[in-house]
């Protein structure tokens, strides 16, 4: 199987101020992949290749794993699955692409190690240096790329299946189960993790962005910020300012970010009447919602959000409270494996109100607060593509700047 891998942004170094940035400014950003993948069936070869299953849209994929004897731990999500006799050609090509690339990144290297000499020596411009050294920095992710294709392809190219490379989506699909269309693409596939942020920043202000100027990335409706991690800025080709950064998988049930104690729940049960015969209102939560403290027994509950409402859906983000409860002695399954609870005395639980279902550990406890904001998430990752941020940028009092 044929990959086509595009980088959508070129990496540029981080332009070096003469300055610190005297206060903060607030931007408005927005969250873009840097890079997709567009795979097809073929290897180019006499036996054009034949499907049998495709990924689905808006599928969640993650990559292939290996140990350090470059053993497969994790297969990867399977993309395509297909078979093809003609195999054989693609990986003798990849081998070849893969010793190429090595001599390339040496190339570069030396051109990086020459350019910086002369321009210790003011016999070359900082330009130009600084060229060289993305050059370089190119020379060895293709490399390194190839490195794992190579390692890849054995498995892909052999066992007739097209694996992810990296954690992200399925953007579009083109072709269906069969016959392969004359080596078209036949899956769109675009990275999710990293992630970054592209903001619109006047050349003057990136003028003063060092490497060491902090950063905040807020997502939508939270107040608690993430840094820059595992990352780093550029400024990419059409001249606006890039923050690469590792993006948050959340697709478990509820979790907390250690990263920042951000509460991302998924997890909520409507509450419902105990008793399903008519005549009765004693109201039941799931048994794993409710907790304790000195005061008694609590549940957390989604302020402002129900079940059951068909004019309004759950927001993405609100605030949650306790609401003390009194637990009744009567228990039941609810949908068969849910395990349920009479409440004596609801409190101030009204039916169809959304709590809480199931609380993991302290962790988790420490970082809920009454009246807290939380995320219900809409999507596999914290950031998705087309999402909006804030972006503040620099230290002390925060400025908007007017280039938003």
């Amino acid at each position: 199987m044929r990959l086509f891998s595009r980088l959508l942004f070129s990496l540029i170094l981080v332009a070096f101020g003469a300055s610190p940035l005297f206060s903060a400014k607030e931007y408005k950003g927005a969250v873009v992949s840097i890079g997709d993948e567009t795979y097809s069936t073929s290897t180019g070869g006499y036996d054009r290749g034949f499907i049998i299953t495709l990924a689905k849209l808006g599928q969640i994929g993650d990559p292939v794993v290996y140990d350090s004897n470059h053993n497969v731990v994790y297969p990867g999500t399977v993309l395509i699955n297909g078979f093809d006799l003609a195999w054989m050609g693609m990986y003798l090509g990849q081998q070849i692409a893969t010793t190429a690339t090595k001599g390339l990144q040496g190339l570069a290297y030396d051109n990086y190690l020459r350019y910086k000499k002369l321009y210790q020596e003011n016999a070359e411009s900082q330009q130009d240096f600084e060229a060289q050294a993305s050059n370089y920095a190119a020379a060895q992710g293709s490399y390194a790329f190839n490195v794992d294709q190579l390692a890849m392809d054995y498995q892909q190219n052999i066992m007739m299946k097209t694996r992810a490379q990296v954690e992200g989506i399925v953007k579009s699909v083109t072709q269906s189960a069969g016959s392969d269309v004359g080596s078209a693409p036949a899956i769109e596939y675009v990275w999710l993790n990293p992630i970054a942020v592209k903001v619109n920043i006047p050349r003057e202000e990136q003028k003063v962005l060092l490497s060491s100027t902090p950063v905040k990335i807020y997502v939508k409706g939270q107040n608690e910020p993430f840094g820059i991690y595992d990352g780093f800025s550029y400024q990419a080709p059409d001249g606006s300012w890039m923050i690469q950064t590792r993006n948050f998988p959340v697709r478990e049930w509820n979790v907390v970010l250690q990263d920042n104690g951000l509460p991302i729940l998924r997890e909520w049960e409507a509450v419902i009447k105990f008793d399903i015969y008519p005549g009765t209102n004693t109201l039941a939560v799931p048994d794993k919602a409710i907790q304790k403290d000195d005061k008694g027994s609590f549940v957390w509950r989604a302020k402002g959000q129900k079940a059951m409402q068909s004019d309004k859906g759950i927001d993405y983000t609100f605030p949650v409270e306790k609401v003390y409860v009194t637990v009744g002695n009567e228990i039941r399954y609810f949908t068969g494996y849910t395990k349920i609870v009479s409440l004596k005395d609801p409190g101030a639980l009204e039916l169809n109100d959304l709590v809480v279902a199931k609380v993991k550990d302290s962790y988790y406890t420490a970082n809920l607060k009454d009246g807290g904001m939380v995320i219900y998430p809409q999507q596999a990752y914290l950031m998705m593509p087309g999402d909006e941020v804030r972006v503040v940028i620099g230290e002390g009092p925060v400025e908007k700047s007017k280039a938003n």
